[in-house]
């Protein structure tokens, strides 16, 4: 049963701050969120850091705490880590060609906006402009789209033993076609907005300080605000990885519920069918019988 955006949202942050209360766990998840980060540069590891993320989240919602050794279990299964390198040069493939048409269509359309430009005597270069804003639009529009259809594929991957990519395709797509693209792209903006505000904040407290404090003091404070800043980022990442964790455990659940429907319904129209080709049968072996009985007492 979906849910309001804002459950997702407080539950993230509620886990989160429950997580990383301690001091020790705090800085234990910033060692492991550094080492997940430069992990995910190289194509080898990132299959691995990856399903590790979604193990350390599934960990925290269900015991509200974690342990950063077992988070590594699912680089035991082959077919697991074998199944997100295929994902990866698939998404990898589709992102890059589709930004090379997009990218085309643009140079050829800003050509056209030039020309446009040169025959109507304009000083500037308005529709060439034009051209270019909505060609990198376009392009930033379609890869948002590709990461929000694509976005459940890691938590499928780790969740189903059993799903290679093409059920881990079907799956993902099946369940983000509906609402579970807007309440994903939601979610990731709300934190992407938090952490926004809390830059500007800083950034306002250190141009009040810098009018009206002497430059020592200003030094001293930014790098005080900075460390704020950057502690603050773990926890607003941590939530927003609960978050989505969480809509995507409420998608697959209501998707796994809906396939064992059809497949009841279907097994019982199976039966139904059966049993009425079984009475059509009877049916017609007694009519069979019966004439035949007749042409026994003619004879």
């Amino acid at each position: 049963m979906s849910q309001n955006i804002a459950v997702y949202i407080k539950k993230g942050m509620v886990a989160s701050k429950k997580a990383l209360y301690n001091q020790k766990q705090f800085y234990i998840y910033c060692l492991f969120l550094l080492t997940s980060l430069f992990g995910k540069l190289f194509f080898i590891t990132y299959p691995i850091f990856a399903l590790a993320d979604i193990r350390l989240v599934k960990t925290i919602e269900e015991t509200g705490n974690f342990e950063v050794e077992k988070t590594f279990e699912d680089a035991n299964s082959i077919k697991k880590v074998w199944t997100m390198v295929i994902f990866i040069l698939l998404k990898t493939s589709l992102l890059l060609s589709g930004i090379v048409i997009l990218s085309g269509i643009t140079y050829w359309l800003s050509y056209l906006g030039e020309i446009i430009d040169n025959m109507t005597n304009l000083d500037r270069y308005y529709i060439t402009a034009l051209f270019w804003v909505l060609g990198v639009a376009a392009i930033i529009l379609f890869i948002i789209i590709v990461n929000l259809f694509s976005g459940p594929a890691a938590y499928i991957i780790q969740t189903y033993d059993d799903y290679g990519i093409s059920d881990t395709l079907i799956k993902s797509f099946s369940i983000m076609r509906k609402n579970g693209k807007r309440r994903l792209l939601l979610i990731n903006l709300f934190h992407l907005l938090r952490f926004m505000i809390n830059s500007l904040i800083c950034s306002g407290l250190i141009y009040i300080i810098y009018q009206s404090l002497s430059q020592l003091v200003f030094i001293f404070c930014s790098i005080s605000l900075g460390i704020i800043l950057l502690l603050t980022l773990p926890k607003i990442i941590l939530s927003n990885k609960i978050a989505t964790i969480s809509l995507f455990s409420e998608l697959t659940a209501d998707d796994d519920s809906k396939v064992l429907l059809d497949s009841k319904d279907s097994q019982n129209i199976k039966r139904k069918v059966k049993k009425e080709d079984l009475l059509v049968t009877l049916f017609d072996n007694s009519i069979i019988e019966g004439n035949n009985n007749k042409k026994n007492e003619e004879l």
